[in-house]
């Protein structure tokens, strides 16, 4: 997996590793309103927040 920051059109962005151009792994989303979900991702979908969160 590649660690990469990754923009959306609607401004939102991606920040964390990489897999086939999608989030898979450990990263954070950010919202273009500053929310963001951060945890583990698989193949572009959230999974679940890292444990201690």
């Amino acid at each position: 997996m590649v660690k990469d920051t990754y923009t959306y059109p609607n401004g939102d962005e991606y920040v964390g590793e990489m897999e086939d151009g999608k989030p898979h792994g450990q990263g954070t989303y950010t919202t273009s309103f500053g929310d963001q979900l951060e945890g583990i991702w698989e193949e572009g979908e959230f999974l679940y927040k890292n444990k201690g969160e």
